[in-house]
């Protein structure tokens, strides 16, 4: 081992001064530790403990390429999960709704009401998403001749002036905005009585008293649907059905089947899945 070598990878300090072999740095300089060192570091240069590497702009470039490689593929990944979570999001806000004026008719003994009020219409167009409803609760157990929507407040001063529970809107200035989900269309709704259009409406037993015809003559149900608009413009069909029973019972059932129930809209439709 070179002298240089041997002596660069030993560091005095105050605390130990001495050289390999027990002898102090003078001794080996004849001089004092200061005079001895600086001749070192002229000859020799820093000691390999004293040098401190950085990176590279190489290095760095490298760090910072795999750095947006992987950023890149996440990116790509995550951004065709977003519209079925929003999707999702949405159907499970509707079934929801459903389910709190179905306990509310239950625990005020009057009856409620889900007032479906907006669509885009058939859901084809990617930017055309959205889709509103309203909940409102009557003045009688059935029959009613007034709706409040909610929260229920005319009961205080006669006068429905808070509505800011009874309205939902995911249309892109609604409050509870999905982009690039849509409700659909839904198939006619005569609702129970006069004035009940486009509604579906829970009496205090907690069922739904809408007739018979609006209920779909295959599964016995009302359903109400929502699209994922991204999926159907890559010709993929990704849908989730409110699926409303006489009982008032409600699920959520996919058009993707188990595979794909809960992944970006891709491959082929399948089977039916439930939620």
């Amino acid at each position: 081992m070179s002298r240089c070598r041997r002596i660069g990878n030993f560091i005095p300090n105050r605390e130990n001064s001495s050289m390999p072999g027990g002898r102090r740095v003078g001794e080996i300089s004849g001089g004092t530790d200061v005079s001895h060192w600086e001749r070192f570091l002229q000859r020799c240069g820093p000691p390999r403990a004293l040098a401190r590497r950085g990176l590279t702009l190489i290095e760095l470039a490298v760090v910072l390429a795999i750095v947006g490689i992987v950023a890149a593929i996440g990116w790509g990944s995550t951004r065709a999960y977003i519209p079925r979570f929003r999707m999702i999001t949405a159907a499970k806000g509707l079934k929801a709704d459903t389910m709190k004026l179905r306990s509310l008719a239950v625990s005020t003994g009057r009856e409620t009401r889900l007032t479906l009020s907006g669509t885009p219409g058939t859901c084809t167009d990617a930017e055309g998403y959205g889709g509103s409803w309203t909940m409102a609760i009557g003045n009688r157990s059935s029959g009613s001749s007034s709706w409040d929507l909610l929260p229920e407040d005319t009961a205080a001063d006669g006068s429905d002036d808070d509505r800011s529970e009874g309205t939902v809107d995911i249309g892109p200035e609604g409050n509870r905005t999905a982009r690039g989900v849509c409700l659909r269309q839904w198939a006619s709704l005569a609702g129970p009585g006069a004035g009940n259009g486009d509604s579906i409406v829970f009496s205090p037993r907690g069922f739904i008293t809408n007739p018979s015809s609006d209920f779909s003559t295959v599964a016995g149900t009302i359903d109400l649907t929502l699209v994922n608009l991204h999926a159907a413009s890559r010709g993929v069909t990704d849908e989730v059905s409110v699926r409303l029973f006489r009982t008032g019972a409600a699920r959520l059932e996919s058009t993707l089947g188990a595979e794909y129930a809960g992944s970006a809209a891709a491959g082929t439709e399948t089977s039916s899945s439930r939620q």
